[in-house]
């Protein structure tokens, strides 16, 4: 005679399969990631962020370099991840971090889909929709999975936040993203505000003040370890050296991420498109128009991160406006606009219309069953078609974005590379710890591959007024556009001596490929001109006595 199946049996079997997929998913999405973000080391941000956390855990190394030596504005990621450094090469701190956030990334990425659109696998598809969408219509250059830096620990804890918003859960989505504030403020404070437009988007149907008040505050106190630093970055600086550190941030050197009127328009139109797909997915799935849903609630975030971004494009066309209709000097102009811009308008807009695309067609697949199978068809071959671009390009490179960054087209890359690497190889090992150097105008990873302080990078750039206006007045002095800019043989070689003097440097690294004619100092490197065709190590003598 057969026993009767017990219920709490096929639960508990149920619960298991759920595991087992869960955990399948989680590490196919990982594989995702990896394959989209894998490039060697040091990535855009690695060479930037991991030198900064390393100098803050051990202030001898690159001592006395301009960006090391700035304001710390990341003081949670330094000692989140910061003080890995101590312990591991720079390479290795990198891997590690990249495994770290990939795995955060796609806990909460699976959460977040499968909240939006339940069902086994449907997660592994939006993940590949969204790294496509990030990819190709980026309007700013926003980026979620890649190198280790602070924002890549804020997002998963934004995924958290909009998966709790999708479940009705507004304390536990204030919550979230009050912490991924404390790490990465603007990724972190955008996805607050974005929130907010959200509940005032809910009418009816969005919770009562009093009862989501404390979960505000302790938003803003989970918060405070971001803002505060941030806040602190300028006291005590005149307001005229405020102005001038904006004008700098933003128009000197951030305008393709902050400048709306600035950017090139194939971007505006494509991230146009990709406004134009969201809204008509989201009226064709219900999903704006449904009185009470998962789906709505998310598209309302991603309308207020829409806002958001036409009120950063609102500012930057008024005060341009006003600039030309009262004449104004462009220094006036700048001074206003860098105020407002210097806010990143389009960060959030940039990583959440992909990914309101990216749910939204997800859903829309698994929803209409096999009615939509030419279209999960095309989906799955463009996100795999991405992912298969992204990893030949790599094969073909095999070379670090930091340094692929400022050289995007120039000729025999792998052979730059290697001079690059044999010339810092050699200052890190033949140069005293101490030595400051004058570096080539187009390189980023100095720091990374020397180990010794530079005078000033163009990448490296402080996040504090006084030091912005520092930075600046140092890329003028070193980099003068009257005399060649990045060519120093047109300078004058005592003015050039006198130059790496007053900033402390006893080195030049001098990209040949870039000067017009030899510079007339001694070569400490390389002996056999030979051994290295881009780049050579001058000595810059001292005084000479009377």
């Amino acid at each position: 005679m057969m026993r009767p199946i017990c219920s709490s049996a096929i639960a508990g079997d149920q619960r298991g399969r759920g595991a087992t997929w869960a955990l399948v998913e989680l590490f196919w999405i990982f594989l995702i990631f990896f394959l989209a973000g894998a490039a060697p080391p040091p990535g855009v941000g690695e060479s930037h962020y991991l030198a900064k956390a390393k100098h803050y855990w051990n202030p001898t190394w690159c001592a006395g370099d301009l960006f090391l030596e700035s304001a710390d504005a990341h003081l949670v990621f330094y000692w989140l991840f910061g003080w890995v450094t101590r312990f591991l090469p720079l390479p290795a701190c990198a891997w590690l971090g990249r495994a770290i956030t990939w795995a955060g990334l796609a806990w909460s990425w699976r959460r977040l889909s499968v909240a939006v659109c339940p069902g086994p696998l449907w997660s592994l598809l939006s993940a590949g929709l969204m790294l496509l969408g990030l990819r190709y219509f980026s309007l700013a250059g926003e980026w979620i999975v890649g190198g280790v830096e602070a924002k890549c620990f804020s997002y998963p804890l934004i995924f958290l936040g909009v998966e709790a918003l999708v479940k009705n859960r507004w304390r536990a989505a204030l919550l979230f993203c009050g912490a991924a504030t404390a790490l990465h403020v603007l990724a972190g404070g955008w996805s607050l505000v974005a929130l907010a437009l959200a509940w005032l988007f809910s009418g009816t149907h969005r919770p009562a003040p009093r009862t989501l008040w404390p979960a505000a505050v302790g938003a803003v106190l989970l918060a405070l370890p971001g803002l505060l630093p941030a806040l602190w970055l300028n006291h005590g600086a005149a307001a005229e050296t405020v102005r001038e550190g904006n004008v700098v941030y933003v128009f000197a050197r951030l305008s393709h991420h902050l400048v709306f009127h600035q950017f090139p328009w194939p971007l505006m139109l494509r991230h146009a498109i990709l406004l134009a797909v969201w809204v008509g997915l989201a009226r064709s799935t219900g999903a704006l128009v449904e009185q009470e849903s998962g789906p709505r609630r998310l598209n309302l975030f991603v309308l207020g991160a829409v806002l958001i971004a036409l009120f950063g494009i609102g500012c930057d066309y008024l005060l341009l406006a006003r600039y030309f209709i009262f004449d104004e000097k462009a220094g006036e102009y700048q001074a206003q606009a860098a105020g407002w811009l210097r806010y990143y308008f389009f960060r959030t807009s940039d990583a959440w219309l992909p990914i309101g695309v990216a749910l939204g067609v997800t859903r829309l697949c698994a929803a209409r069953g096999p009615k939509a199978n030419f279209l999960l068809i095309g989906c799955v071959l463009l996100a795999g078609a991405n992912l298969a671009e992204s990893c030949i390009a790599r094969a073909q490179r095999r070379l670090p974005e930091a340094f692929l960054q400022p050289n995007p087209t120039a000729d025999s890359l792998q052979s730059q590379f290697a001079d690059w690497r044999a010339v810092c190889d050699w200052i890190r090992h033949e140069t005293p710890p101490d030595a400051k150097f004058l570096t080539p105008y187009r390189q980023q990873t100095f720091k990374w591959y020397a180990q010794r302080a530079e005078v000033v990078s163009l990448k490296d750039i402080p996040q504090d007024a006084a030091g912005l206006v520092q930075w600046h007045q140092t890329i003028l002095a070193v980099f003068p556009p009257q005399h060649g800019g990045e060519d120093w043989s047109q300078q004058d070689t005592a003015h050039l001596c006198e130059l790496a003097r007053r900033y402390g440097a006893k080195y030049l690294v001098v990209d040949r490929r870039r000067t017009s004619r030899p510079i007339p100092l001694p070569r400490v490197y390389p002996l056999l001109r030979e051994e290295n065709q881009a780049y050579e190590v001058l000595l810059v003598p001292p005084h000479e006595k009377n």
